[in-house]
């Protein structure tokens, strides 16, 4: 593990600033495997992967006092990043990736990234446009168009299924952000605090799906896509 970090108070401590960077590989974590239906178990805790976090936190803080008058005013930011070094091949039976509904977790890329179908930005008008583009099973106007990006042999076919589906980012956060203000006078304080976060997936696009689509993109996809294609 690494971690490397700095507190600076200058103007007798009315400005202080901090800094923290730190890497840190963690070995054996532990993954929810899906088990055969045969087993009478739906999964089992596993040691599956090696995975390195990285990243750096900023803040700042300036406060002032004149006399019955003070206030204070901060803000901070943090980044990090998530990657998969290795996946224990005897656990999932793939050198490569780990699949379990509608998240993969693969070496070089973010621990449970989203794998689904990316949408196109476009519906489905009329039966005739549903029956002449590639759709999935069951598909019909209203419904969300998605991007025929590969089949059985790695390229376009036509027809939407588990092997059109791509990394769409991850749940965890790429930015946070937060800010605060102190005002006081005398026994009056005011204060307000302010947070956000950039996410690596657009939220709308994961909850236009939900609300849309026949097909339960955020639930098991292998099985519902599995189940049917179109013709």
């Amino acid at each position: 593990m690494t971690n490397v970090g700095f507190n600076l108070h200058l103007f007798n401590s009315e400005l202080v600033l901090e800094g923290d960077y730190f890497m840190r590989k963690t070995k054996d974590i532990l993954f929810d495997t899906p088990l055969p239906y045969e087993t009478g178990f739906k999964s089992v805790l596993t040691n599956l992967a090696e995975v390195q976090n990285s990243g750096f936190e900023l803040s700042a803080t300036y406060q002032k006092r004149l006399k019955d008058f003070h206030f204070s005013i901060g803000g901070n930011m943090s980044h990090i990043q998530n990657k998969v070094n290795a996946i224990d091949p005897g656990m999932t039976g793939e050198t490569d990736r780990h699949i379990s509904g509608n998240k993969i977790t693969t070496r070089n890329k973010p621990m449970n990234s989203y794998y689904m179908l990316k949408w196109t930005g476009k519906i489905y008008q009329t039966q005739e446009e549903v029956d002449n583009s590639p759709h999935v099973k069951g598909a019909g106007p209203g419904d969300l168009v998605f991007e025929d990006i590969s089949g059985p042999e790695g390229k376009p076919d036509g027809v939407i299924d588990a092997n059109d589906r791509q990394i769409l980012g991850t749940e965890y956060p790429a930015w946070t952000f937060g800010a605060n203000l102190s005002f006081g006078y005398k026994g009056i304080n005011i204060s307000a605090d302010f947070q956000g976060l950039q996410m690596l997936i657009p939220m709308e696009h994961a909850n236009i799906i939900l609300r849309h689509s026949k097909v339960p993109i955020l639930a098991n996809i292998d099985e519902t896509l599995d189940s049917g294609t179109s013709e």
